[in-house]
């Protein structure tokens, strides 16, 4: 376990909570692998109950940064979280995110990543991965809810065709989407595709 000193903490519409904060570099090193996840929890609460993907982790700086969904009591109780405060992670854990071998593989590839809502989060180590391993992104995001771009400044120096879509709608996938997805495939040469979202998604 380690106590991280926390550097900055923003709330996004309301319910989304940006935490970044101090690690030892070698920790900085472990959570940069896409599916890198932590257990996060305040001081006064002596279980680690509530499990986080890293949105990114800066191994110049040493830092890292987390986008919490606040749901319920166990999220609620870290906007408790001060600038300057501690919080207490364990970690690392890398099992977050499926098909990690696939990932790994691609390498001057065209590549399709697909994300939603708080998905966008985890969606990033994956971005840093194909981007390192010279591959042509190209992003359709869903913001889902959320109208600030708490996203932007993390996609911030990397090369990336975006589009901006609803994603799902009424449980299935958007007819744009699928036109999207298929025009990718046939016409743009995409072999790859990566989803970051909830269950449903990657199911339709």
């Amino acid at each position: 376990t380690y106590n991280c000193l926390v550097i900055k903490k923003e709330i996004y519409d309301n319910d989304l909570l940006l935490i970044e904060f101090e690690v030892p570099h070698k920790l900085a090193i472990d959570l940069v692998k896409p599916g890198s996840y932590i257990f996060i929890r305040t001081n006064e609460n002596i279980y680690f109950d509530v499990p986080i993907s890293i949105l990114e982790s800066d191994i110049e700086k040493n830092t890292i940064a987390i986008m919490i969904e606040i749901r319920g009591i166990k999220t609620k109780k870290l906007l408790e979280i001060e600038n300057g405060g501690e919080i207490t992670i364990r970690g690392p854990y890398w099992n977050g995110v499926f098909g990690l071998k696939e990932i790994n593989k691609q390498k001057n590839n065209k590549v399709l990543v697909i994300a939603r809502g708080i998905g966008l989060a985890p969606m990033m180590p994956v971005v840093r991965k194909l981007s390192q391993n010279n591959n042509e992104l190209n992003l359709i995001l869903d913001k889902a809810g959320y109208k600030e771009k708490y996203i932007e400044d993390y996609l911030e120096g990397y090369k990336y065709n975006l589009i901006e879509k609803k994603v799902l709608d009424k449980g299935e996938l958007s007819e744009e989407v699928k036109v999207l997805i298929k025009e990718f495939i046939k016409e743009k040469g995409v072999r790859y595709i990566h989803l970051a979202g909830a269950d449903i998604l990657t199911v339709k």
